[in-house]
């Protein structure tokens, strides 16, 4: 019985891999409309992925302050 190899987009495990950070740069979660980044944000947070829950806090943030001026 072979084992499947886990690819960087495989992220079903709950780890902290490198490969998560990797593939959720700044300028991509910049591309994801609102409701994609609230999503992801809660995926990361019940994953506990804490450098992807910072940036997706912080991008909603930017966009929260450029809302209000």
């Amino acid at each position: 019985m072979s084992k499947k190899k886990k690819t960087p987009k495989d992220t079903s495990s709950n780890d902290n891999s490198p490969q998560m950070i990797i593939l959720w740069t700044k300028e991509r979660l910049r591309s994801l409309s609102d409701q994609q980044l609230m999503n992801l944000l809660e995926n990361a947070k019940r994953r506990e992925v804490s450098e992807i829950v910072d940036r997706c806090e912080e991008i909603l943030e930017e966009r929260r302050k450029l809302e209000d001026l």
